[in-house]
């Protein structure tokens, strides 16, 4: 059979064409990868991007051009998104036989290949066969993705590659009839929310006549970035866009102001926000569109968010809400042993006051919210209930009075902007129940009209995937972190050999420089040391030769000429004498000081060597290693004096390593308190001091050979080939052993600190890049209850177990994917469905 790469063997469907080109992609390596999350260059690219979104994008939001250039009127808006069966019969979602229809939700999808597209040849199924669940669960015949739709950042490739290649692999068709709405995560704001506006809001493009973009089976409906969908049996999904700033826009506040309007007591509300707000307490964009949903009586039911890549189910008998983050869609799984078996939830809370009142015990960042909110007019919340009645405070006059806060919906958006300009909303303050008014008085408590449960609310994890158990174990990975991320061990390599390099021009030891400076004091003791002996040699030569001629003089002659000539001479060796000693004891010291007279004579014994040819080349080699071991033994390497000895001889050696030792303090994930700032002092300084010692390891193994090897190449080959053969060996062996040393030391202290302290959990499992653990909700609506069904695949299939050829006497699914499983996969609930009940919901 004739192999073709790009072809159809003969007999096989278009299908099965296209199915061959995807296979043999894919086990060639060709379609996307699982993001190395530590490839340089990949870090550099997404941190400016990052820094840009952060930055340019709160001058260009592109939200305010959407609604700028969305032109559809206030009726329109309101029933754009109206699937229930009171809107357009033509756009109500198609109930099952028991009247109930099903939504999807998923999160956090365009990484990897395998991961995304599994995921969406699952959610592609007319029926899914689960595990947990008798009965087959229907396809959703509405899809939200909750954010990070592609992976590393947001362009037109990423998005065709990672996202809409598999989806539309997964479910080939050409009248896609299921529904599709996204939020943007911040990985889709990466390019100012750009390549996010062109996919999923093509329908605001007047060309298109209100047809959005295509993907797999789905059609993208939005015009912007959120969305408010009234579906069957009174229930909504909102999907608010709270960007990079975690704040909604005065437009978007509008917008949800206005859909708040079509809502009534009995609505049920599913919010899907782009972050877990609950979990790290950044609570003002939940606060903010919580208020705004349930101001006209509305209930929110269940709160969905993606960006956290794991399952955990957070709930409270007495609030009823369910708070789920599901961010398993496609990218890698994140560590679950990090996350808290209960948590305190501020929640805002309705207090059955016939109007809003400014609490005092509420902060006052808070009060402003809810003033923009609802108006002078609306419902009142705190964040304390459970305060016993007192008597009214006086009426506040609202901040936007008379006709022109009810003249109209325009109104009541110039409110919200009058609301905006007077005052910017500061990161939110410790909740007290001792806040007082100004002055340090306490003010009186609103009226209410019943005792609510006290606050905060204690919410307990009810479900977490994968294990917590099995997140530490698969933490451990980390130990061979070079093998994962070999591209970061290069980085490493290359961040010890710029060490290295400085302190070896440091140390006195090692330096170039300094053994040179070492070589030629100690010829010079050596030359003031041999004239010191002959001066005294001289000295005591004549002195001999003074006493011998004045044996010899008869007693009472006087000196003869030779030896008054000896006494002369002998004057002048002896005023020789002690400038020569003091000048070779002032040498030998400042030689010994910087170990440079061993170095001269071992290079003078290897010069020896290299003159005995009649030495066998394992003799010089013995040499060789006596020179080694001699060089710089290890425990001088690791000698404190001497390193402090290189900080002061080098100053760029001191500070690279102040710099080093301060951004790994800092880098230590901790709290700050006392007793959080102490434990990054003492992680970092630990984790400091391991690469130390392995720089200095590394650095001794390649100077030790790298500079007998050069010395012995002076006599072979000429200049500077040496030198160069010299550098080339120590940056080779830095570089290999730095990137293997350095990388497992990081690995460790991954490894340690996330699974011992819950540190760094998100950069630990980011460098792993684990593709399996992936999951999805399905959710069955009906009259005044939702069923929550978390579906979770294990094991993502690899590269080899695709096909794209039907068994014999198979059909090919209804969904028409181009390849499919060899064996089938085997979903299961990750927890019994969950079941939530109107009735047991508190407002």
């Amino acid at each position: 059979m004739q192999f073709q790469l790009f072809g159809r063997e003969p007999g096989d469907t278009p299908e099965e064409g296209r199915g061959k080109q995807i296979v043999e992609r894919l086990r060639a390596g060709d379609l996307p990868q699982m993001v190395d999350w530590f490839d340089p260059q990949l870090l550099a690219k997404v941190g400016v991007r990052s820094v840009l979104s952060a930055t340019i994008g709160s001058y260009t939001d592109q939200r305010l051009i959407q609604a700028a250039t969305d032109l559809a009127t206030e009726d329109e808006l309101k029933s754009r998104y109206d699937y229930s069966e009171t809107g357009n019969p033509a756009d109500a979602l198609k109930p099952d036989a028991s009247g109930a229809v099903w939504v999807d939700y998923i999160s956090d999808l365009g990484d990897g290949f395998e991961p995304t597209f599994t995921m969406a040849y699952m959610m592609a199924q007319d029926r899914l066969k689960v595990e947990g669940t008798p009965d087959e669960l229907p396809a959703g015949e509405l899809l939200i993705m909750g954010g990070d739709q592609v992976y590393p950042d947001a362009t037109k490739q990423e998005y065709q590659d990672r996202l809409r290649d598999p989806y539309d692999w997964a479910f080939s068709t050409d009248k896609p009839k299921r529904k599709l709405f996204a939020i943007p995560g911040n990985h889709d704001w990466y390019d100012g929310l750009a390549a996010f506006s062109a996919l999923f809001c093509s329908a605001r493009d007047r060309i298109s006549g209100g047809l959005g973009a295509q993907l797999g089976g789905w059609r993208c409906h939005q015009h912007r970035s959120y969305f408010a969908i009234k579906l069957p049996h009174n229930w909504w999904i909102w999907g608010p866009d709270i960007q990079l700033a975690d704040n909604l826009d005065d437009s978007q506040r509008d917008y949800f102001d206005l859909m708040a309007d079509q809502t009534k007591s009995g609505d049920k509300i599913i919010l899907c926000l782009a972050e877990p707000s609950w979990l790290h307490q950044n609570y003002d964009n939940l606060h903010e569109i919580s208020m705004l949903a349930r101001k006209n009586d509305a209930k929110i039911l269940a709160v969905l968010a993606g960006d956290w890549h794991h399952y955990s189910r957070y709930a409270c008998d007495k609030l009823g809400i369910q708070f789920i983050t599901c961010g398993g869609g496609g990218a890698f799984a994140h560590a679950t042993h990090g996350l808290r078996k209960n948590i305190s939830l501020n929640w805002a809370t309705l207090t059955g006051a016939s109007r809003r009142i400014s609490d005092p015990t509420d902060p006052e960042d808070f009060n402003r919210m809810e003033r923009s909110v609802v108006g002078p007019e609306g419902p009142d919340f705190t964040l304390n209930p459970g305060s016993e009645p007192q008597a009214p405070p006086a009426p506040q006059p609202p901040a936007i009075s008379g006709p022109l806060y009810a003249a109209s919906y325009t109104a009541n958006a110039l409110q919200n902007a009058a609301a905006k300009m007077a005052s910017v909303i500061p990161e939110p303050k410790p909740i007290s129940d001792v806040d007082a008014g100004p002055g340090g008085t306490r003010r009186v408590k609103p009226v209410r009209k019943e005792t609510i449960a006290s606050h905060p609310y204690k919410m307990h994890a009810a479900a977490i995937y994968p294990a917590r158990w099995k997140s530490r174990l698969l933490c451990l990975k980390n130990l061979v972190l070079p093998l994962r991320n070999q591209k970061f061990a290069v980085l490493v390599g290359i961040i010890y050999f710029l060490f290295a390099w400085v302190w070896t021009s440091s140390d006195p030891r090692h330096s170039p420089i300094m053994t040179k400076l070492a070589e030629d004091i100690a010829v010079q003791a050596q030359h003031s040391r041999t004239e010191y002996e002959n001066i005294r040699k001289e000295i005591a030569d004549l002195e001999t030769r003074l006493q011998e001629q004045k044996a010899t003089l008869p007693a009472g002659d006087p000196p003869t000429t030779e030896m008054v000539v000896l006494e002369e001479q002998l004057d002048a060796a002896r005023t020789k004498e002690e400038p020569a000693r003091e000048e070779w004891s002032d040498l030998d010291e400042r030689s010994k000081a910087i170990d440079g007279g061993r170095k001269v004579q071992l290079n003078d014994q290897i010069r020896e060597l290299e003159n005995m040819t009649n030495l066998s080349t394992g003799e010089r080699l013995k040499y060789l290693v006596v020179f080694f071991q001699q060089y710089s033994p290890l425990e001088e390497v690791l000698n404190p004096t001497a390193l402090l000895a290189a900080c002061q001889q080098g100053p760029l050696f001191a500070f690279l390593l102040l710099g080093l030792w301060a951004l790994l303090v800092n880098y230590v994930e901790a709290s700050a308190t006392l007793h959080g700032r102490i434990a990054k002092l003492t992680i970092g300084t630990i984790h400091f001091l391991a690469h130390l010692v392995a720089l200095l390891v590394i650095s001794w193994i390649a100077s030790g050979v790298g500079t007998p090897l050069a010395t012995v190449l002076k006599y072979h080959i000429a200049d500077p080939w040496p030198d160069v053969i010299r550098v080339t060996w120590n940056f080779s062996v830095t570089l290999l052993l730095g990137g293997i040393l350095g990388g497992l030391v990081m690995g460790l202290y991954w490894t340690l600190t996330s699974t011992l302290f819950n540190m760094h959990t998100g950069d630990a499992f980011g460098a792993l890049g684990i593709k399996n653990y992936k999951h999805f909700l399905r959710i069955r609506l009906e009259p005044g209850r939702a069923t929550i069904y978390p579906v979770a695949l294990d094991k993502i299939p690899g590269p080899s177990d695709w096909r794209w050829r039907l068994y014999p006497g198979e059909k090919r699914p209804g969904h028409n994917p181009l390849i499919m499983p060899k064996k089938a996969l085997e979903p299961r609930l990750i927890e019994p469905p969950i079941i939530i009940e109107d009735s047991n919901i508190l407002r």
